[in-house]
């Protein structure tokens, strides 16, 4: 099987520039692949690792290295359950962030969804439900706009 990195490369080239336009700054997609990564990040240390599988799965090959980058496997997700914890948690996740990426709640928040948006055209709505199901009720409706 020949590997088409061209087009991988291409395709995350697209979704990165579509994120920096959701997130709202369509000229700087290096500060949306700092969000996407600590919102990927964040994301996999919350949700116990038989889940993290069963979402890469469903990642294409671009955001599979993204979500793998640094992981450092632990046997208890790290448990935060307040939108506060969730934004400590983006900005520790990530320490190549810059100081404004996540610099209050409510843009923590929106960057956070925004990305949860933008990945539902790749996973599905049975796997989102499971790894919504891994966050506490405060943050649920984060990542299901439909439940805020």
């Amino acid at each position: 099987m020949a590997l088409k990195f061209k087009e991988y490369a291409i395709e995350a080239q697209q979704f990165v520039e579509e994120l920096a336009e959701a997130l709202g700054y369509p000229q700087d997609t290096d500060k949306a692949v700092r969000v996407l990564k600590a919102v990927l990040h964040t994301t996999r240390d919350r949700i116990i690792i038989q889940e993290s599988f069963q979402l890469i799965a469903q990642l294409p090959t671009f955001l599979k290295a993204l979500y793998v980058e640094n992981w450092k496997y632990q046997d208890k997700p790290k448990k935060f359950k307040t939108k506060t914890g969730l934004r400590q948690a983006m900005i520790d996740s990530e320490h190549l962030l810059d100081s404004d990426d996540f610099a209050n709640e409510e843009l923590a928040i929106f960057a956070f969804r925004t990305v949860i948006t933008k990945l539902r055209r790749y996973i599905s709505k049975g796997e989102l439900e499971d790894v919504i199901a891994e966050f506490p009720t405060e943050l649920k409706g984060i990542m299901d706009p439909m439940k805020s």
